[in-house]
């Protein structure tokens, strides 16, 4: 109801009290009170029976519907509406079916409050996690692609799989892991090693949440090298969005490479090698762009900088102490909160190490462009 039909039925049930009180004075009357108020006497009776009765002293306008409401129905076309910003598609149709069960008025605030809470929603999944220290976190994901959209059609190849792991500050991007099929667990577990040794490790590892980033394989790299894990919840965009547009980068910049040559006729594992060697040609090319986003340097200098700057601020002892106080939040917050379970767990988890990392300046999160203030 809104503010104007709350202020309307306030009144009414004053008036009424106040018209009891006055006829129940000594030479009161209704038409006495009427007559200082304003109050028209025909007004005043039908509140006054509508009371009596238990009716409500303040009905919706227009004819009565003369069908009952299919609730089940009526969901059902509400979520099939299209939310625009001034309007809800679709909303002239789900009167014209229901008019015999709703006014326009209900409908139309039903749709309104349907439309503002979907956009509302959007907006909150607006939020930005903005990685701001070079070097110091990675994220790791897989992806995939045709062959025939790289131009290759090879017998028994169908597609091509790439295991990528990404700077998330500078967008820096090492070398990719190429195969045929999804780089098992050893498999990523061995490159993550290969990278740490020649790059240094990062101090925290954002996962994906596929079994072959998840296992004791990778664990026990990770642990190893005192590399924090954080898995992002699916499809979650703050954390997800980064590495998602890389991905798709990644692969416009090997098809460009590909696309248009006159391949010769080659066998499968030519074909594979063929890809491994455009996939890191496709990686260091994407490293020597200038990006706005850096200030027009490359991924290149930027990561560079960053190593030199903050890697090795975080040894090992250091590192044991990040994750000792993370575990202490997580444990913290899910004892105030009172939930059990792996997803709560998870959630903790990841409120944990976001709490620390904005703490520490390492990545600041943002709504609709402004940075949100950090709480201890």
């Amino acid at each position: 109801m809104g503010q104007t039909r709350k202020k309307k039925l306030a009144y009414r049930v004053a008036a009424v009290t106040v018209a009891e009180n006055v006829k129940a004075a000594p030479g009161g009357t209704y038409k006495a009170f009427c007559g200082q108020t304003g109050i028209a006497e025909r007004s005043l009776w039908r509140w006054r029976g509508q009371q009596r009765d238990g009716k409500p002293l303040l009905s919706v306008p227009g004819p009565s519907k003369t069908e009952p409401l299919d609730l089940v129905s009526l969901f059902s076309e509400l979520l099939d509406l299209k939310p625009g910003r001034k309007r809800m598609g679709g909303a002239g149709a789900l009167y014209k079916k229901f008019q015999e069960q709703l006014s326009r008025r209900v409908v139309r605030d039903l749709t309104r409050t349907l439309r503002l809470e979907y956009w509302r929603r959007v907006e909150s999944e607006q939020r930005r996690v903005s990685w701001l220290s070079p070097g110091l976190i990675w994220s790791m994901d897989d992806t995939e692609m045709l062959m025939e959209l790289l131009g290759l059609m090879v017998p028994d190849l169908s597609k091509v799989y790439w295991n990528q792991v990404r700077d998330l500050a500078s967008l820096y991007q090492f070398e990719p892991v190429s195969g045929p099929s999804l780089a098992n667990g050893e498999i990523v577990a061995a490159h993550l090693e290969e990278l740490f040794e020649k790059y240094g490790a990062p101090l925290v590892m954002k996962l994906d949440n596929h079994g072959n980033l998840n296992n004791w394989h990778v664990a026990r790299v990770l642990g190893h090298h005192f590399v924090i894990p954080l898995n992002s919840p699916t499809y979650y965009a703050p954390y997800n969005g980064t590495i998602e547009e890389g991905q798709g980068e990644f692969k416009r910049m090997v098809k460009n490479l590909c696309r248009d040559r006159k391949w010769p006729r080659m066998g499968r594992e030519e074909a594979l090698e063929m890809i491994r060697i455009y996939s890191e040609l496709a990686a260091l090319k994407l490293n020597q762009k200038p990006r706005p986003k850096l200030g027009g340097a490359s991924s290149c200098a930027n990561f560079e900088v960053g190593r030199q700057d903050k890697r090795y601020y975080y040894d090992r002892r250091q590192r044991e102490e990040v994750f000792t106080e993370m575990k202490a939040m997580a444990k913290s917050a899910l004892a105030e909160a009172r939930l059990t379970g792996q997803r709560a767990a998870d959630a903790a988890w990841r409120l944990a190490v976001e709490t620390w990392l904005r703490r520490e300046g390492l990545i600041t999160v943002s709504v609709g462009g402004k940075v949100l203030p950090y709480f201890a």
